[in-house]
Formats: structure tokens, C-alpha cells, sequence
């Protein structure tokens, strides 16, 4: 009875064994021999990573020249237990449109500008949960509207010119935990024909100067000789230029007010 007990041990253990390689081959479509990838682990270590999305769009791909090109881009955490840690947006608008600051709100911590490479304004948007720095909590998502204008054409040929199709110099992509996505279209505008830019004007009224002395004898020393000039209401900046009899030195301090 006792040996009849181990053989039976014996046999079941065997049984089993078999069963697990057999389940092992199954899954992993391999022969008995290979063995197990390496990058087995890091694939399987990546699938438990927080997801990432990221999708572009635009508000007109044929704008006028007094209308904003803005670029909306919907971003997500996609994880509903990781969360995203240092994640940022990164995009570059392309020359020929003047960026339009964006204010930090909500889920943008800060954004930052530069020269971008070749060409445009490169853009970097931080996100993070308010409260939790650095991270972007699990299923966080949210849109974020990058804006342009068009300048106005002062002289000379403008570039680009007109009827050219522009896209962002670069695909956008969102960065988190040590992982990217980038979006998978890269939305287009044709560049419109520029407006002039409009010589600066007074928009009503009269400029007034007023000259007076502080001293009754203009040919005492220390004596000033002032001017007031007072204007209407500008739409626009103005530059103002006036000519000093030679006889008279600016003083150090005077001011503008």
C-alpha cells in the first residue's frame, strides 16, 4: 500500500508539471527550448503605465486676415488608477501667426515660449491637478485652445504669402511618467492676404501746445522753458516729434507725464 501511494504522488506530480508547460507553450506559441523574451517584462511593465491621449483640431482652415487661427487640443490621463506625473504639452506654431499668451487655469500650471526649431513659437504647456503638484491625477482630461493672429502688412511682400497652407511645424504631442503620444492629425489653414496696417489716427479734436516761463526773464540762469501738449483721445499709437530753439539744453529733469 505504501509504494502503490508514492507512485501515485509521483505520477500526479508529473501530471501537473506537464500540464503548466503545456499551458506556458500555449500562451506564449513557443517550442520547449526558447526561452522567454526579453522584452516579456517590459512590455507588460509599459501596459500598466498610464495612458496618454492626445487630439488636434482648428477653428477655421480658411480664415480672414482680422480672425484668430486657434488651435483646439483635447489632452487625457487616460489611466483610471495611474497617475500621469510631469506631463506637459509641446507644440510649435508656425511663422506668419502672432501667438496669443495663454493665461494658467485650471489644469495649466504654466506655459512657456520660445524660438522654435526651424522656424514658428515654440509652445509648452504644463499640467497638473490643482493642488497636486506635478501630477496630472488618473482620468484627468481637458482642452486647451492655442490662438493666432494674423499681423498687418507694413511694406514690402508678405510672408508667407498668400494662399499658402500652413500646419504646426511639428505634431504636438503630450509627454507624462516617462511616456509620449502625439496626435494623430496635424490640422491645416491657407495663409490669407494680409490687411495693411492703418496709419495712426487721432479720433477726434485738436492738438494743443502751450509754452510758458517759470521765470519773467527767459535770460536768467536756471530759468525753464516749458512745453505742454495736450491731445485728444488716440485709436492708436502716436510718435510725436518737436524741435528745441538751439539756445535752449533739455534739462535732466524733465519728464513726461
Amino acid at each position: 500500500m505504501k509504494a502503490n501511494y508514492i507512485s501515485y504522488a509521483i505520477a500526479l506530480y508529473a501530471c501537473f508539471t506537464l500540464s503548466l508547460n503545456k499551458t506556458f507553450q500555449e500562451s506564449n506559441t513557443s517550442s520547449p527550448n526558447e526561452s522567454v523574451p526579453n522584452n516579456y517584462l517590459l512590455e507588460n511593465k509599459a501596459a500598466l503605465a498610464p495612458g496618454l491621449l492626445i487630439d488636434v483640431s482648428i477653428n477655421n482652415s480658411n480664415p480672414a486676415p482680422n480672425q484668430p487661427v486657434c488651435y483646439k487640443i483635447r489632452y487625457r490621463c487616460a489611466s483610471t488608477t495611474e497617475h500621469c506625473t510631469n506631463t506637459y504639452v509641446d507644440l510649435i506654431i508656425p511663422d506668419g501667426l502672432d501667438y496669443l499668451p495663454i493665461a494658467a487655469s485650471g489644469n495649466i500650471a504654466a506655459v512657456t515660449t520660445s524660438p522654435g526649431s526651424p522656424s514658428g513659437t515654440y509652445v509648452r504647456i504644463d499640467l497638473e491637478t490643482p493642488g497636486n503638484p506635478g501630477v496630472l491625477e488618473a482620468g484627468s482630461s481637458g482642452v486647451i485652445n492655442v490662438c493666432g493672429t494674423f499681423p498687418c502688412l507694413s511694406s514690402g511682400a508678405q510672408s508667407p504669402v498668400a494662399g499658402t497652407v500652413l500646419n504646426m511645424v511639428e505634431v504636438p504631442e503630450i509627454f507624462a511618467s516617462g511616456i509620449s503620444s502625439e496626435t494623430s492629425s496635424n490640422p491645416t489653414f491657407t495663409y490669407p492676404t494680409l490687411d495693411a496696417c492703418a496709419p495712426p489716427s487721432a479720433s477726434s479734436g485738436t492738438f494743443l501746445k502751450k509754452e510758458g516761463l517759470n521765470s519773467p526773464n527767459m535770460a536768467e540762469p536756471g530759468s525753464f522753458f516749458t512745453f505742454n501738449l495736450e491731445t485728444p483721445p488716440l485709436t492708436d499709437a502716436l510718435i510725436i516729434e518737436d524741435i528745441f530753439p538751439p539756445e535752449l539744453t533739455l534739462s535732466t529733469g524733465c519728464r513726461i507725464i
